[in-house]
């Protein structure tokens, strides 16, 4: 006890409050110690972090997310909080009661994208619901594409096959077929002329193109609609080519998996674009023709590996029973390379093409 009254003396402590200490600290034995305030440090660091954490996060539920709307042809925005909302069909059903539309993802007359975190355009539905609550900063529904029948329109008011004329740089079989190339010129003369649809080279290795050539000629004022003719084989691509003001978009069988025709096809209809379907022999025909939703099939006359040309093969890939699946699926088909003279329109015109295609023309 010396050692310890020694310790209290250096702190000032008298021999009477040494005395009243020693009471305290024996009575004590016999009692429970007081309730204490909440110390620093307890609870534990982490499990206080994440205790605050979570209140946040319960604060910010509780506060709504809001998000931005607009539709193309609109005047005005509105907003959604998108926590009110369970499903997509749900989210669907609010937004055309909103605009007073249709809107969906079965080729409907407009279709509804978002631009996520990261600043990208996407589709609504692409990705799962709690995903897209989380990522979704806007919307917009964008109208539908108006290349839906290419030719179709102009083969009814003509009696002749439409005209896909091609705003094209270079060929790999023909090279540099025009050094001052001026898309924009280009266009606006194929448009005053009467073409029913404009195809724009947008591939860069073989054909010297570019999606710049598409957004300048889209901006430009240009009405017809617009294929972008590219060698796609990612969705991305479509997208890509949807902002740059495509209406319509090419698929090439001989490069593409089935699944990805049936997978790139219908983000095309959700985006409102057309899809035109390429095709060159009867294996590939039968093919597509199997794919559901395929409504533009385009009959590529030049084999793309030997480049060799005849006409003939429109004629042969729709004779018989598929010729008779077409007409029973209402598909436009696009007669593609090799046409050269009136006498040659009439050809595949006789053999059930709405539209036609070639650099000659």
């Amino acid at each position: 006890m010396s050692h310890r009254n020694n310790r209290l003396r250096l702190f000032g402590a008298t021999n009477e409050t040494s005395s009243e200490i020693d009471d305290t600290e024996n009575g004590d034995r016999d009692r429970a110690p007081p309730s204490k305030a909440q110390g620093v440090g307890w609870p534990p660091v982490r499990s206080f972090r994440k205790n605050c954490f979570q209140a946040k996060k319960t604060e910010a539920d509780g506060c709504g997310m809001y998000v931005k709307v607009s539709m193309d042809g609109a005047p005005y925005l509105r907003k959604i909080d998108r926590k009110v909302y369970q499903t997509y069909p749900e989210l669907l059903k609010v937004l055309e009661f909103m605009f007073k539309c249709t809107i969906g993802y079965n080729g409907s007359e407009y279709a509804p994208t978002y631009e996520d975190k990261d600043g990208d355009w996407m589709l609504v539905g692409d990705v799962p619901w709690e995903m897209f609550i989380t990522s979704c900063k806007k919307m917009r529904i964008m109208r539908a594409s108006e290349a839906k029948g290419l030719g179709r329109a102009s083969n009814l008011r003509t009696g002749l096959p439409g005209l896909i004329a091609e705003v094209k740089k270079a060929s790999p079989s023909r090279g540099v077929l025009r050094e001052n190339f001026d898309p924009v010129e280009i266009a606006q003369a194929y448009e005053k002329g009467g073409a029913a649809c404009l195809s724009v080279l947008t591939d860069q290795k073989y054909f010297q193109g570019s999606f710049e050539n598409l957004e300048a000629i889209r901006n430009a004022g240009v009405k017809c609609p617009l294929l972008c003719k590219e060698f796609i084989i990612d969705a991305w691509q479509i997208y890509y080519a949807r902002t740059k003001g495509a209406d319509a978009i090419l698929l090439i069988a001989a490069i593409l998996p089935d699944l990805d025709i049936k997978y790139m096809t219908k983000i095309c209809k959700m985006l409102g674009l057309a899809a035109l379907v390429e095709v060159h022999n009867e294996q590939e025909m039968d093919r597509i023709l199997g794919i559901d939703g395929v409504e533009l099939i385009g009959i590529n006359n030049r084999d793309l590996e030997t480049f060799k040309v005849d006409i003939s093969n429109t004629k042969k890939l729709l004779e018989g029973k598929r010729g008779q699946m077409i007409c029973e699926k209402d598909i436009v088909i696009v007669g593609e390379s090799g046409l050269f003279t009136p006498a040659d329109i009439a050809y595949v015109q006789e053999s059930g093409v709405k539209a036609v295609s070639s650099e000659y023309l």
